[in-house]
């Protein structure tokens, strides 16, 4: 079978790099930061964080708007409290990935979160969050396959292991779940009953 093709944007994916109007000098592309490179600024519009060790850097209160953390560290050892997330795209470790969601303060509007098949769309104000998986199909067409919520209840207990997910008839959402964590993959929307808002599968 075919491998998908990645769509643009994507970790590693082909595509155009630069908006059809640039606005460097003479049409050039906009300058960016050395590879690994940890640009300075509060307000970051396209930047690359791929490849960087934030470890250390102190960036409270600052926007990235369509910012690309692929393969980005040292979220843990960061104080990124009060920042803004918006559209950019994230492929991180485990660890890195939940340090990132527990910076406080932060806000996530419509982020990519890469990792399987896909892409995790992932939003969070006012300490709610709203997520949904989204998967390629051999064209490189995006579907959404399952939506999830930060739940109304609290004090709900995420699932802990496969045979709870099962007897309560979410079996089929397993693999999209990250039980050790008691989250949902690539989320910090806790696994439970409550979170589920769509199934497409």
């Amino acid at each position: 079978m075919e491998q998908p093709r990645k769509p643009k944007g994507s970790p590693n994916g082909t595509g155009g790099q630069y908006d059809a109007a640039p606005a460097g000098a003479a049409g050039a592309p906009p300058a960016c930061p050395p590879p690994g490179a940890v640009p300075d600024g509060d307000v970051f519009d396209g930047a690359v964080f791929s490849g960087a060790d934030i470890t250390h850097k102190s960036m409270p209160d600052t926007v990235f708007d369509d910012c690309e953390f692929y393969e980005t560290r040292g979220f843990g050892g960061a104080d990124l409290s009060g920042s803004g997330f918006n559209y950019c795209s994230f492929d991180l470790d485990r660890d890195d990935e939940a340090a990132l969601f527990a910076q406080r303060g932060c806000t996530f509007d419509e982020c990519r979160m890469w990792g399987g098949d896909g892409f995790v769309s992932y939003s969070r104000m006012s300490g709610r969050a709203d997520a949904t998986v989204v998967e390629f199909d051999d064209d490189g067409e995006e579907h959404p396959v399952v939506s999830f919520a930060t739940p109304n209840d609290p004090h709900e207990t995420p699932w802990l292991d496969e045979r709870e997910m099962r007897h309560a008839g979410y079996g089929r959402l397993i693999e999209y779940a990250d039980l050790a964590r008691g989250v949902w993959r690539h989320t910090d929307i806790p696994c439970s009953p409550g979170s589920v808002i769509t199934k497409r599968r």
